[in-house]
């Protein structure tokens, strides 16, 4: 639904319009491929295909408050909002799986693991993931494949090591 209303408030394809307004402003080194519905459609709910390097151009932009290279691209408000999210409304549907995360909740297709640090994270399927840690200035991205699309105790696992890492560099 979300790709279909950005189409239709701006009357560009959702894929030239990511394109235009947050990769080529972000300078991504390579094009990312989108996943498309039977009917062609460019899927908003997930199926962004990119490289390492062009996923930490994106955890460092929402680090960044949405700016890059002195230019605000995404608003800082939005971004502040990304960090945040109804705990109580979130725990109905998704306790058990972020268990390890009391303060846990959903905001803007971010999960969003500690509130009030602002930590939150982009969790694909088959285990990639982008986690960003403003408190701790600290962006982490990991592509994988693991042999299911969802595995609750391999993502708290790379959770828990992406901290050990933060915490042994002195971030």
């Amino acid at each position: 639904m979300l790709g279909w209303v950005l189409e239709r408030a701006t009357g560009i394809g959702l894929a030239e319009l990511l394109s235009r307004e947050l990769w080529q402003p972000l300078g991504c080194e390579a094009d990312a491929c989108m996943a498309i519905d039977r009917a062609g459609t460019c899927q908003a709910d997930g199926g962004l295909n990119a490289t390492l390097r062009d996923y930490a151009r994106l955890g460092q932009l929402y680090l960044q408050e949405g700016s890059w290279n002195g230019r605000q691209i995404l608003p800082a408000d939005w971004v502040a909002v990304c960090r945040t999210g109804d705990a109580a409304a979130f725990r109905p549907f998704y306790a058990e799986r972020f268990a390890d995360y009391p303060d846990a909740a959903y905001s803007r297709q971010w999960w969003v693991l500690d509130r009030k640090r602002g930590r939150h994270a982009a969790f694909g399927i088959y285990g990639q993931m982008i986690v960003i840690d403003p408190t701790r200035e600290m962006v982490a991205v990991k592509l994988s494949s693991w042999p299911e699309p969802l595995n609750d105790s391999m993502r708290l696992f790379i959770l828990r090591g992406i901290d050990a890492m933060v915490d042994a560099l002195g971030a």
